[in-house]
């Protein structure tokens, strides 16, 4: 049985016990119908308070009420769609970690070649002017809204890539994919050095491409491996480079990864400053993503390294 409000039990029971006598003789034939006892009860017509109002119909919610649930990605793309520019700028801004994977896929018409390795012909079709102009105005607007980035430059090399470059990108994205999946799969340590020789020729291809994102995921994961083979000195010179690139396009993965191994092994070296300032950036980073939970692991680690400095001093 319904639960039904306090406040509209009277009304009910009116209802039921009380019905207009129009209702009970209405389809009785010996009814004389212009009676007007037997009319309709003008109370039983409905309240034109409480129909939708008109202009409801032609209303829209507002750009902001629209977009409220919208976030990073998606809402780049509504927004731009929208022709929203000023507001995708403070997107961006608020969410810079996010514009990295909307840039790249902008410009992945560009570096597709034909699979019979054939170089591709750049399009001709008449929407391909207006994508190269969306990529380029995504960039400097990315740039011009965050403020310390790259996107502008980056998206300039690889829409200026000619038919062969357009070859050698595939070749260091196939290498680095290669180098990947042998890091995935490895089980020991050791393993992983399998993967620095195609980690490397994808690298070596990035920067004769001046690819910034290839060179710093290739870096992240080269660092990686010299870590985890106990090689720290080598380790930091990787990852310094690599968060140095990352950082200039918001490539989180390479970025995080890096100031963790720059962290340990700054801790290892006693240079506890640099691994305070690592820690230090993470929690921005962390911060800026959302991600409360691991803004607060951080932070506890932070306590951990003082109390560890503390110890080291006594």
């Amino acid at each position: 049985m319904p639960r039904w409000p306090k406040t509209a039990l009277p009304l009910i029971v009116v209802a039921l016990c009380a019905s207009p006598l129009s209702a009970q003789r209405q389809d009785d034939p010996r009814v004389d119908k212009t009676d007007p006892r037997y009319s309709e009860d003008p109370r039983d017509l409905a309240d034109p308070r409480k129909a939708e109002d008109p202009r409801a119909a032609d209303a829209k919610p507002t750009l902001d009420e629209s977009l409220e649930p919208l976030e990073g990605r998606k809402l780049f793309e509504s927004l731009y769609s929208d022709g929203n520019l000023v507001q995708l700028g403070r997107a961006m801004a608020d969410s810079p970690w996010d514009v990295l994977d909307y840039i790249r896929d902008q410009c992945d018409p560009w570096l597709r070649v034909p699979e019979d390795g054939e170089p591709a012909a750049p399009p001709e079709d008449d929407t391909s002017p207006s994508e190269d102009a969306a990529a380029r105005e995504l960039a400097q607007l990315a740039d011009s809204a965050i403020g310390d980035t790259r996107f502008g430059y980056y998206v300039d090399r690889l829409l200026g890539l000619g038919p062969a470059d357009k070859v050698l990108h595939e070749e260091l994205e196939d290498l680095l994919q290669q180098g990947s999946a042998l890091v995935e799969t490895a089980t020991t340590p050791e393993e992983t050095l399998r993967a620095l020789t195609p980690l490397r020729q994808s690298l070596g291809r990035a920067r004769e491409l001046d690819d910034l994102w290839a060179q710093s995921r290739n870096l992240s994961l080269i660092g990686q491996i010299q870590f985890w083979n106990d090689r720290p000195a080598d380790a930091r010179d990787s990852m310094r480079e690599a968060v140095r690139i990352g950082r200039s396009i918001r490539d989180l993965d390479s970025v995080w990864n890096g100031l963790t191994v720059i962290m340990q092994t700054s801790i290892r070296r006693q240079d506890f400053e640099e691994a305070r300032s690592a820690l230090h950036e993470q929690h921005d980073i962390s911060q800026q993503i959302g991600d409360e939970q691991t803004a607060s692991a951080v932070l506890d680690q932070l306590v951990q390294l003082d109390l560890y400095i503390e110890a080291i001093v006594r």
